[in-house]
């Protein structure tokens, strides 16, 4: 067996111990994942990608998770637990692919192993991937895309890091470091990969905010508004613990509706 396959070896039986872990522990959401989950049993339902029926109106910043658990749900398997399986999977890939990335840039195999175990064994991070949330997802994705980078696959990393913005908003930061790559390497790298990763970047970002932009108004997530009102002013701050403590009420009629 070469020295590769052995290292992946180790992250995998880790990643398999990990998760039999998590499984033990069990499924653990936070109060934010059921925003998405509920953006993601209306779509399933065909509704669209609304959090209320009838009413368009963005407030999750993960649209992307939101249609790929709608997309589970509708092949028969409950939120929760594609939630669940999702992140323990995505966590999984996430290492093998810090190992790979480590090892691309020409650390040894022992650095490149540690940091991966090191990823595997942070059980902070573990309860961020039993939570439901959208985690588990965008980290994947941007060290994929970081990934792509750093082995010159621009377009691969224009997509995912693309992606990674229909996760977290944030993302934007990882498609401006492509984007600066490519200003960087054009004397290096052909037209065509050129044209390729801006117009991956263009399509699937244009169409997101031409479509949140129809649909929804803007491309900012209504919860992102709704906390830069409240983070300076005590009384709207006091109004929205009281609608959290209302969604948690709330929360215990759609745990029905999300694991059938």
């Amino acid at each position: 067996m070469s020295v590769s396959a052995a290292a992946a070896s180790v992250v995998l039986a880790l990643g398999f111990a990990r998760t039999l872990l998590a499984i033990h522990l069990r499924f653990r959401p936070f109060d934010d994942s059921y925003i998405t989950f509920r953006y993601a049993l209306n779509l399933s339902a065909g509704f669209g990608l609304t959090y209320n029926p009838g009413e368009l109106v963005l407030g999750t910043t993960s649209p992307l998770w939101a249609v790929v658990l709608g997309a589970f749900h509708r092949a028969g398997l409950p939120i929760p637990n594609a939630a669940f399986l999702l992140s323990l999977a995505a966590d999984v890939l996430s290492a093998l692919l810090i190992r790979r990335l480590l090892s691309h840039l020409g650390y040894r195999a022992a650095v490149s192993v540690g940091a991966s175990v090191l990823f595997l064994c942070m059980f902070d991070y573990l309860s961020l991937s039993r939570s439901g949330m959208e985690t588990s997802l965008f980290v994947l994705l941007t060290i994929a895309a970081l990934t792509a980078l750093a082995e010159m696959r621009l377009p691969m990393a224009a997509g995912l890091s693309s992606a990674a913005v229909l996760t977290r908003p944030e993302a934007v930061l990882l498609v401006a470091i492509v984007l600066v790559v490519l200003r960087l390497k054009r004397r290096t790298i052909s037209a065509r990969t050129t044209w390729v990763s801006v117009g991956l970047i263009g399509l699937i970002l244009g169409a997101w905010s031409a479509y949140a932009t129809v649909a929804y108004g803007s491309v900012i997530p209504q919860s992102v508004i709704a906390k830069a009102a409240t983070s300076g002013d005590a009384d709207l701050a006091t109004e929205s613990l009281s609608g959290n403590a209302g969604g948690q009420i709330g929360r215990q009629h759609l745990d029905d509706d999300l694991s059938s």
